[in-house]
């Protein structure tokens, strides 16, 4: 099971959403902030994988 914590924070007109969640000992970490996605993996070696998206509204 993924343990999944979600953070939301309103501030200035700019809300910041932080999904944290453990799976196969990795650590995923998804931003939301202005339109904008940061991926961050990071894996058993160590290594960040990242990938910024944006948003189509």
């Amino acid at each position: 099971m993924a343990n999944k914590i979600i953070r939301m924070n309103l501030n200035k007109s700019i809300t910041e959403i932080y999904l944290k969640f453990f799976l196969n000992q990795k650590l995923i970490i998804i931003k939301w902030f202005l339109g904008e996605i940061i991926w961050l993996e990071v894996g058993n070696c160590g290594t960040i994988n990242m990938v910024l998206c944006k948003v189509v509204k």
